[in-house]
């Protein structure tokens, strides 16, 4: 060990009590005279340019060595790809053009050190790695399931600690997120629903569902909606069906009305799928990103029913926001618009998709029609006045809409701790 520059970093170590800055200027200068030999220092000096947001500096360095050199020295490859995810992973902004480059840093760490136990894990950058990259791919329109699992999978659970994190907001106060352990689970569960590898899923729902004490996120009710979809797959008992139903209606997400539909499509029940599939679309703010999918099915489903005009106006704005999007046209939508002579570039009248679901709807419930007279955003409560002069109480916490004072809507009339109030409020488009 050179003892000169020892004596140095420690100087430079009581230095940064005083002024960062000085100690800074300090530990570069130390940086620019060590070799890779002095492994203990350099390993030291880059944790040191790290915390203190100088990473790349030390990443510079290192990059002047043979990689295969650098592994060799383990302290010394601990830093560097610390640096490596604090400088390219972990205030990564999606950007197309720079992805590539990005996976590849996240191989590169993942491949050059390994998971650590439950209490060592950040004591060098691989479960923050696979983290980041895996959030990365939740948001990236052309990523596929089979990716995340890739990388979700590259994960051991039982090494991943199962406190939740904290982390402190600009207001002061302390918000408590999901562990890592628990973001596991999450992503996994969900990737093996998409693929289709619906026991698997069902098992690992069950181990999320006895693993924690406490879930965030309504991680509860995931998990359990999740593994009785699969079951309604895999078995098409209608028992199950009916009561992912109750759970569905209970909640009103429209994602799983979205679900619930397409389990009534794969047992024959068109009219049903088509029902609900409507209910999805309306039960919540319209998102044209996340309910393509969902634009699409409708479609097809107005289709299998002999509405054509609704069906071709469901498939055109399908096809609209992927192509607005850069996404990918799947094969059926390719064949719809060849077949109903579909315009890419026409923009959809949302109104008056929203008006063919509606229509859909009133065929099967008997809606009232009314008028928002009262919001309390407050107390998360409204009312809704309708036939002359009566009021229905609605909960802000059960719809998903957000109304406004004066909308006009349709609702139904259900009940809430054995009191009426409107269950499902649609709003009528302008």
């Amino acid at each position: 060990m050179n003892e000169s520059l020892k004596s140095r970093y420690e100087k430079a170590e009581l230095l940064e009590i005083s002024s960062t800055e000085d100690a800074t200027s300090e530990y570069l200068k130390i940086l620019e005279e060590t070799k890779l030999s002095d492994a203990f220092i350099l390993s030291t000096v880059g944790r040191k340019l790290r915390k203190l947001g100088r990473s790349q500096l030390f990443i510079d360095k290192i990059k002047q060595y043979p990689y295969e050199e650098v592994k060799k020295r383990k302290y010394v490859n601990d830093a560097y790809l610390y640096c490596l995810y604090s400088v390219e992973i972990a205030q990564y902004v999606y950007v197309e053009e720079t992805f590539e480059n990005f996976i590849n840093t996240a191989k590169l760490i993942t491949d050059n050190c390994e998971q650590l136990g439950v209490d060592q894990f950040n004591f060098n950058p691989y479960v923050l790695t696979v983290y980041k990259v895996v959030q990365v791919l939740k948001h990236r329109a052309s990523t596929s399931y089979f990716q995340e699992l890739k990388w979700i999978n590259k994960l051991n659970p039982e090494l991943l600690p199962i406190e939740p994190k904290e982390i402190q907001a600009q207001n002061g106060r302390t918000y408590e997120m999901a562990s890592y352990k628990e973001f596991y689970y999450q992503v996994k569960t969900k990737c093996l629903e998409k693929i289709e590898k619906f026991e698997e899923c069902i098992k690992l729902c069950e181990t999320a569902l006895y693993t924690f004490e406490k879930l965030h996120y309504g991680n509860r009710l995931w998990f359990s909606a999740r593994k009785l979809y699969c079951e309604c797959l895999k078995s098409g008992n209608k028992e199950d069906i009916e009561h992912y139903r109750e759970i569905a209606e209970e909640h009103h997400f429209w994602y799983m009305y979205h679900k619930l539909a397409n389990l009534y499509f794969s047992y024959g029940d068109v009219d049903k799928a088509l029902y609900y599939s409507c209910k999805a679309i309306l039960s919540d703010v319209f998102d044209q990103e996340k309910m393509i999918n969902l634009i699409f099915d409708i479609g097809m489903l107005f289709e299998n029913t002999n509405n054509s005009a609704k069906a071709k106006s469901f498939y055109e704005a399908a096809l609209y926001y992927r192509s607005s999007l850069g996404w990918f046209i799947p094969e059926e939508l390719r064949f719809a618009e060849k077949e109903f002579n579909l315009v890419r570039n026409q923009q959809p009248n949302i109104v008056q998709l929203k008006n063919y679901a509606l229509e859909v709807i009133k065929k099967v419930d008997s809606l009232k029609f009314g008028i928002i007279s009262n919001i309390n955003l407050d107390k998360k409560y409204g009312f809704i006045k309708y036939d002359g002069n009566k009021s229905m109480y609605f909960s802000l916490k059960i719809i998903k809409i957000r109304p406004k004072l004066n909308d006009k809507v349709y609702f139904k009339i259900g009940t809430i701790n054995d009191k009426p109030c409107a269950v499902d409020i649609y709003k009528i488009g302008r």
